[in-house]
């Protein structure tokens, strides 16, 4: 229970420092369409919940069990798949299918 605990917490961390250090300035750079941003911190904002909330199980004594796993599971697979994986490809792919924001419109 320690370990799982600890990596969960882990995760937590990880995934909220990638958002603020990795991906946010990546897509700001990009000049992301508000979209492309919101459905990064979107799934971002969903794997900290999700992952919370199996820390939260965890501490009350009701974690485990196989819907837990699928959930985390899946969730992680969506983190995986839009944030890590679009920030090594520079977010081409997300930024080609939700266009990019028009130069007016930034800061």
């Amino acid at each position: 229970m320690v370990l799982s605990l600890a990596v969960e917490i882990v995760i937590v961390a990880l995934a909220a420092w990638f958002w603020r250090d990795c991906a946010r300035p990546a897509l700001i750079a990009r000049r992301a369409s508000s979209l492309a941003y919101g459905l990064v911190l979107g799934v971002t904002v969903l794997t900290i919940v999700v992952h919370a909330l199996v820390i939260a199980a965890e501490i009350a004594g009701i974690g485990g069990g196989a819907a837990q796993w699928w959930i985390t599971l899946i969730v992680a697979a969506l983190w995986i798949s839009v944030v890590g994986l679009g920030y090594l490809q520079g977010y081409a792919l997300l930024l080609r299918v939700t266009g990019r924001s028009h130069p007016s419109r930034q800061q």
